[in-house]
């Protein structure tokens, strides 16, 4: 079988340049951090859409003699511009766009899709993020132990990796968050979302436009996350304040209101910041470059 490597640039570590973090919203255990974009700091030039497969199971060709099986519900069609101009507004044209081939079995249909990431036109490419986010996982929970031990090496040699299984469990089975994504405000300029299980990080969801935010907002539910992040939502009803409710008395004119709400921004946005420290602090990552696309690039 081909080796799929994964020898990519060395980066300082996940940073939100250009991205405030708002008022947090709860809801039992799940606590969703909106992730805010200026006006002037929406990208117009680089949009993002949504593809639904109707399918139960797609079938990806990754190489000529290598394939993979799973459970792919939607694709994100990315569109770009090379010369700093917005890109027009799809509407929802591409909400079931053709991609592949469907091959009927009778108890179930299968979608073919080539490649992960596709390019479909001049300035349009097709991708499955769920494929990275699986990606991901398995290399988190199935990669062998840093310190090559001879007595694990000897019999990895002689044997092979023993078997291994790990669950996830789907958005939709995490209790609370079907009901959270439903009723929660979507905040003005809103791009993305930090989200919280019983206040562990389970998911960050940022995207360069707003309106793409909007479309996309629901599949939070169809992305998976860790078995225990599941047992965390039954475990926990409730989670602790954000944040210190301010004294009204002390409110007296439109300029202590304005102050007050100021202070408020602030504290939630070191909250949020100190929530998801490890993901905000100056850990290595390793990236590798999938498709440069004029101006942008896409990696994992």
């Amino acid at each position: 079988m081909e080796q799929d490597t994964f020898a990519g640039k060395i980066l300082p570590g996940f940073n939100l340049n250009g991205v405030q973090i708002g008022a947090p919203q709860v809801c039992g255990a799940i606590r969703l951090v909106p992730l805010l974009r200026e006006p002037g700091g929406v990208a117009a030039d680089l949009r993002l859409a949504l593809r639904r497969y109707n399918e139960p199971v797609a079938q990806v060709t990754v190489s000529e003699h290598r394939a993979y099986y799973g459970f792919v519900p939607h694709a994100m069609v990315i569109r770009y511009n090379t010369d700093d101009t917005p890109v027009a507004a799809w509407g929802g044209q591409l909400e079931h766009s053709a991609d592949g081939k469907q091959r009927d079995y009778g108890f179930t249909s299968v979608r073919l899709l080539e490649r992960m990431a596709k390019r479909e036109d001049k300035n349009q490419v097709r991708l499955l993020p769920l494929h990275l986010a699986m990606e991901g996982f398995l290399a988190l929970y199935f990669g062998g132990p840093e310190i090559a031990w001879e007595e694990y090496s000897t019999q990895v040699y002689r044997t092979g990796f023993s078997p291994r299984s790990e669950s996830v469990a789907w958005g939709t089975e995490i209790d609370g968050l079907a009901e959270a994504l439903r009723v929660f405000e979507i905040a003005r300029n809103q791009c993305g979302v930090l989200l919280f299980v019983a206040d562990t990080l389970a998911s960050v969801f940022l995207l360069p436009h707003p309106d793409d935010y909007r479309a996309m907002h629901e599949t939070l539910l169809q992305d998976f996350y860790g078995e225990l992040l599941a047992q965390y939502a039954l475990m926990y009803s409730t989670v602790a304040p954000a944040v210190a409710v301010p004294d009204a008395s002390t409110v007296q004119t439109a300029a202590d209101l304005r102050a007050v709400a100021a202070g408020l921004r602030a504290d939630w946005s070191r909250y949020g910041k100190t929530l998801a420290a490890a993901l905000l602090e100056s850990r290595p990552l390793r990236t590798q470059t999938v498709r440069e696309m004029g101006p942008f690039r896409l990696s994992r």
